[in-house]
C-alpha cells in the first residue's frame, strides 16, 4: 500500500489534498452535531442556559447573557441546517475526488503491468499460467480499484472521525472517557493478527481465481482435443475441485471479516456501559443529566457508526493489499533480454550471420553443444534434425527471445547482445510453428507492425497464394479473423502468416 501511496497518488496530489480537507470537513461537522447537542437538550428540558453560552456565541447577534427560549429554537436548527449542507458537499467532493484517483491508479496500475508483460522474453513467463497472469488484469486491479475507491477513502474518514470524536470526549470529560476507550488498546494484538490472517487467505483465494481463470482458458483453447478425446467430464471435474478450494478460502475469508466489526462494538459498547454506570452514580437521585455529560453521550453514539465501519472496511483493505503485491510480482519482474549499454542499431546484413560455439541449456538438457553455423547473404537455408534437435532454438537466438548459455552469434561480426534489440527485430520475419492470428482484419494482421496500401497487402497475400481465399471471405479484407484465427482453416492461418512475413520485407 505504501508503493500504491508514494508514486502512484503523488501523482494526483491536488485531488488528495482537496480530498483529506473534505475529510477535515466531515469531521469537524460530525463533532459539531455532538458538541451543539448537550447545551441545546439541557435548555430544551430545563429552561437553564447554563452551558448554553459556547453554541450561542457562534450565532451572530446572540448575547449568551439575554438568550430566550424562542430564539434558540429558530436559531440552533439553522446552524444545525448548515452543518449537515457542509457534511453533505464534504462527502460529494471526497467520494468523487477519491474515486478518480482510484481509478487513475488502477489505470496506471494496468498500464504498467501490461508494459512490462510485453517486454519479457518466453522464458520469463514460463513459469507463469496464463490464466493467473489474467487475474492480475482482472479480479487483482478490481480489487485494488475497490480498495482505493471504499476502503482506503473510508478509513480516511472514518478514521479522522473516530479521532476528533474522541478528542471531544476527553475535552468533555477525560475520566469518563478512559473508562470507556481504555479497554480498547487491548484489541490491537488480536486485531493485528486477524489482519494478518485475512491478507493471507486473501492472497491464496486471488491464487484460487487465477487457476479457475487458466482451467477456462485451457479448455476453451484446447476444446476441440478435449472433445475429440471425451475428456469434458474430467475437465468438469478438474473445475469444480478447485472452485470448492475457492469456496472454502472465502468461508475462512467471511468468518474472519465478520468477526471483526461485532468485536470492535463489544468492546466499546461494554467501556461505554462501565462509563455510563459511573455517571449514574455521581447524578443525584431525580437531577437533571448535566450539559457536558449529554454531549458526552451524544458523541459516544455518533462514534459508534465509524468505529464500526473501520471493522468493516478492514477486509476490502487487505483483499486491496494481496491483490497489489500480486501485480507488483509482475510489474517487478526484470526482463532477462535488455539492450546493453551503448548497444547500437544494425540495417541488414551485408555479408554473414554466424553462430560460434554456441552452447545452449534448456533447464538439465542441453539442446546445443558448441554449434557452429554460418549462413551467408544471398543463401536459403534449412536445418533438419529429428524433434528436440535444437531446429526452433536456433531461430530463437538469431531473434533474441532466448539467449545462448556460451559462444556467440554475430551479424558481419558484431555480436547481437551488442545490437539494439528493437533494430535486430526489425531485420527479421518470422513464419511461427503454431500460428498466431489476432482477434482483427485480415487486412490489420497481414500488415501488423506495418503501413502498407491495400495494393501490397495484395502482392504479398497473392505471393503466399492466399489471396483468392481472401477475396471470397464476406468482407475480403475488412473480415475479422476472430480470435486465434478460428474462423478459417489451419492452412488458412498459415497463408496470412507467411504473407505478413514476405510483406515485411525483412532482410
Amino acid at each position: 500500500m505504501k508503493r500504491l501511496l508514494a508514486p502512484y497518488l503523488g501523482r494526483y496530489g491536488l485531488r488528495v489534498l482537496v480530498s483529506f480537507v473534505c475529510v477535515l470537513v466531515l469531521a469537524g461537522s460530525t463533532a459539531g452535531y455532538a458538541w451543539m447537542s448537550g447545551p441545546l437538550l439541557h435548555f430544551l428540558t430545563s429552561g437553564d442556559p447554563e452551558g448554553l453560552g459556547p453554541v450561542v456565541r457562534l450565532l451572530p447577534g446572540f448575547d449568551p447573557a439575554t438568550v430566550d427560549r424562542q430564539q434558540v429554537l429558530l436559531a440552533v436548527p439553522a446552524a444545525l441546517l448548515l452543518l449537515g449542507v457542509a457534511k453533505g458537499i464534504a462527502y460529494f467532493v471526497q467520494f468523487v475526488q477519491m474515486g478518480m484517483v482510484a481509478q487513475l491508479v488502477v489505470r496506471d496500475l494496468r498500464e504498467a503491468l501490461f508494459a512490462r508483460l510485453v517486454e519479457l522474453a518466453p522464458q520469463d513467463l514460463a513459469e507463469s499460467r496464463t490464466g493467473d497472469l489474467l487475474t492480475r488484469f482482472g479480479a487483482d486491479l478490481t480489487a485494488v480499484e475497490h480498495g482505493l475507491h471504499t476502503a482506503v477513502p473510508a478509513w480516511l474518514r472514518d478514521g479522522v472521525q473516530v479521532i476528533a470524536l474522541l478528542a471531544l470526549c476527553f475535552l468533555l470529560d477525560w475520566r469518563l472517557s478512559l473508562l470507556a476507550f481504555g479497554v480498547l488498546p487491548l484489541a490491537a494484538l488480536p486485531l493485528s493478527r486477524l489482519g494478518k490472517r485475512l491478507k493471507r487467505v486473501a492472497k491464496q483465494g486471488q491464487r484460487s481465481v487465477g487457476r479457475l481463470a487458466e482451467l477456462v482458458h485451457e479448455t476453451v483453447a484446447g476444446i476441440r482435443v478435449v472433445q475429440a478425446y471425451g475428456m469434458a467430464e474430467r475437465a468438469q471435474r478438474r473445475f469444480d475441485e478447485e472452485n470448492r478450494r475457492w469456496l472454502a478460502l472465502q468461508r475462512k475469508s467471511l468468518r474472519s471479516r465478520g468477526l471483526a466489526s461485532p468485536a470492535m462494538e463489544l468492546l466499546a459498547v461494554g467501556g461505554i456501559a462501565v462509563a455510563l454506570a459511573f455517571a449514574l452514580r455521581q447524578v443525584g437521585e431525580g437531577a437533571l443529566l448535566s450539559a457536558d455529560l449529554l454531549s458526552f453521550l451524544a458523541t459516544v453514539a455518533l462514534l459508534l457508526q465509524p468505529a464500526k465501519n473501520l471493522g468493516k472496511v478492514g477486509g476490502a483493505f487487505l483483499q486491496a493489499v494481496a491483490s497489489a503485491e500480486r501485480i507488483f510480482e509482475v510489474i517487478d519482474t526484470r526482463p532477462t533480454l535488455v539492450d546493453r549499454p551503448g548497444a547500437r542499431p544494425i540495417d541488414g546484413v551485408r555479408e554473414a550471420i554466424r553462430f560460434e560455439g554456441v552452447t545452449f541449456r534448456h533447464g538439465d538438457r542441453t539442446v546445443l553443444d558448441r554449434f557452429d553455423f554460418a549462413l551467408r547473404r544471398g543463401e536459403v537455408v534449412a536445418l533438419v534434425g529429428p524433434s528436440g534437435a535444437g531446429k526452433t532454438t536456433v531461430a530463437n537466438l538469431l531473434n533474441r527471445v532466448a539467449e545462448p548459455d556460451g559462444g556467440r552469434i554475430t551479424i558481419d561480426g558484431v555480436d547481437l547482445r551488442d545490437v539494439a534489440l528493437a533494430s535486430l527485430r526489425e531485420q527479421v520475419a518470422v513464419v511461427p510453428q503454431e500460428v498466431l492470428l489476432f482477434d482483427d482484419t485480415v487486412r490489420a494482421n497481414v500488415a501488423y507492425g506495418l503501413e502498407a496500401s491495400d495494393e501490397e497487402i495484395r502482392a504479398a497475400l497473392r505471393a503466399a497464394h492466399a489471396l483468392d481465399f481472401v477475396e471470397a471471405l464476406p468482407s475480403g479484407l475488412d473480415t475479422v479473423v476472430g480470435e486465434r484465427g478460428s474462423s478459417l482453416s489451419g492452412g488458412q492461418r498459415q497463408r496470412l502468416a507467411i504473407a505478413r512475413a514476405i510483406l515485411r520485407d525483412a532482410p
